[in-house]
């Protein structure tokens, strides 16, 4: 659903550019983001005036020349070999040109929300929406987790067309002069709030969840803080605000899968709800997650976002930070 931008959705964006901002200044970044800034507009505003399916071309063509050549391949192989050992150097390449390719979608489709906003999207085929409407009717919140996979940016967007209202966890760009403009674009046809990395994201979601409001967040990649949780059978540090957030709200916990079908058009799969409660043990909660992501990597690999550094931990040793949260019934 198409909405407009509110006062306090203009203020939120504009705090979130002024403390990217703060830290762009703080490391001598101004400069270089502005130099992105004057390289990426162009190309911006050439997908924004191309139809969406011609833009998720263009977008993906791009991509798919430029990405592989400005990566750290090797270490991109070494990712992969986690969950494929197997795979040879011929084929991960293959592979990443297909990540690529997809990232370049993301792209070019993202500056087109509009065309898969509303009820009904031919655009967005939607399945197991019975599971969110029985979690609707018990009147308390719904917390979605969801990974990087195919358009990682449409989740919100099917959401809210189906009426919910709640709040989007995200990592802003480190680029402030950007921010606003893709925050703005994610309000309008996106949740009513953005809960950025930093900005008190636990307590935040705690609070939309007891209200009885939803809330979506990617959880399949890299952290610094949460504990050690098996994926794909080594032990690499995990978000721990999904399953902190469901043991002290209750909150229905709801899956979703997404599956690119072509140019612009995508499958969404809701699955059946669970509930957690104190009783529940945050790391066999987040293995249950990682579980989902192995079995959606494996269906669709070249629609995962494989730049992340996911078990660069694992690789070298590091320990997981722990996730410091108020005390429940704070």
């Amino acid at each position: 659903m198409t909405r407009a931008l509110t006062d306090a959705q203009r203020r939120a964006a504009r705090a979130s550019r002024e403390r990217a901002m703060v830290r762009a200044r703080e490391r001598g970044r101004v400069g270089l983001y502005r130099l992105h800034t004057a390289f990426i507009m162009p190309i911006a505003w050439l997908l924004t005036a191309l139809p969406v399916d011609a833009a998720s071309n263009f977008g993906g063509w791009l991509a798919r020349l430029i990405i592989p050549r400005f990566s750290d391949i090797a270490y991109i192989r070494r990712t992969m070999r986690v969950p494929f050992p197997a795979i040879s150097d011929t084929q991960a390449d293959h592979l990443i040109a297909e990540m690529s390719e997809n990232v370049g979608r993301v792209l070019g489709e993202s500056l087109h929300l509009e065309a898969f906003a509303g009820a009904g999207n031919p655009r967005l085929s939607l399945s197991g929406v019975e599971h969110v409407d029985a979690a609707r009717r018990e009147g308390r919140g719904i917390l979605f987790i969801s990974g990087h996979f195919a358009n990682w940016e449409l989740f919100e967007v099917a959401l809210a067309g189906l009426g919910l209202r709640g709040a989007k966890v995200l990592h802003h760009p480190s680029n402030p002069f950007v921010i606003e403009t893709i925050a703005h674009r994610r309000y309008v046809h996106g949740l009513d709030q953005q809960i950025a990395t930093g900005e008190g994201v636990f307590v935040r979601v705690r609070d939309t969840l007891r209200s009885g409001e939803v809330v979506q967040m990617l959880a399949d990649q890299r952290t610094r803080k949460g504990a050690k949780v098996p994926f794909f059978g080594l032990e690499t540090t995990t978000n721990l605000v999904p399953a902190r957030a469901a043991r002290e709200t209750g909150a229905a916990v709801i899956l979703m899968s997404m599956q690119r079908l072509g140019p612009a058009r995508f499958s969404v799969v809701f699955h059946p709800a669970r509930r957690f409660g104190p009783a529940d043990d945050e790391v066999e909660i987040m293995t249950w997650a990682n579980r989902f992501f192995e079995d959606e990597l494996k269906r669709s690999p070249g629609q995962w976002l494989w730049g992340h550094p996911r078990w660069s931990d694992a690789f070298e040793n590091k320990p997981a930070q722990p996730l410091v949260t108020p005390p429940p019934g704070s």
